[in-house]
């Protein structure tokens, strides 16, 4: 039989994975810091050659778009995940459920302008769908605009009632017959 460990196993197995997420994460913060310094020159975020106003340059971009073209269904779920996990942070700090109806789905929710006035908003901001969300998130959800949680039924509802739910003006909830899941 051999000596036993002066440090045990689980000890070293520990060290071993502090060490390597501080690698990664040191690694992907000079990464990140090589390629914002290039986006700020107009240099290609991923070799650093003149980029003439884009982040790549137009080799790079033909790279990435055979790449893309050919892993198509990994960049779908990627780019889904990503603005789910938008969507759900952006939903969040309004609330969890709609304000009507109390539906939680996070699938069925949106934001809603509480005074009709998401046309204009749009034309300020150029923004709509997940890249509303985005500017939400980036702006730190600004108070300029009341905004609410709700599912799209009573946000559509509101739309063809004359900005009224249905469930507001007396009509019966179509969730009180069913169960909630």
């Amino acid at each position: 039989m051999g000596a036993k460990p002066t440090v045990p196993i689980r000890r070293l197995r520990h060290l071993l994975e502090s060490f390597l997420v501080a690698w990664n994460d040191s690694v992907n913060s000079n990464r990140k810091a090589k390629r914002a310094s290039r986006r700020a020159a107009g240099l290609c975020v991923e070799c650093g050659a003149q980029a003439g106003g884009f982040s790549y340059c137009d080799g790079c971009r033909k790279k990435r778009a055979v790449y893309e073209h050919a892993n198509k269904a990994m960049f779908k779920r990627l780019r889904k995940n990503s603005t789910d996990k938008i969507k759900r942070q952006a939903i969040l700090h309004y609330g969890d459920r709609c304000s009507c109806c109390e539906e939680a789905e996070m699938d069925f929710l949106t934001l809603d302008h509480v005074n009709n006035d998401g046309a204009e908003h749009r034309r300020e901001t150029g923004k709509q769908g997940s890249n509303f969300y985005r500017w939400l998130i980036k702006n730190h959800f600004p108070d300029d605009y009341e905004l609410r949680v709700l599912c799209f039924n009573c946000n559509n509802g509101r739309r063809v009632a004359g900005g009224v739910c249905p469930h507001k003006r007396g009509a019966p909830c179509p969730r009180s017959s069913t169960t909630r899941r």
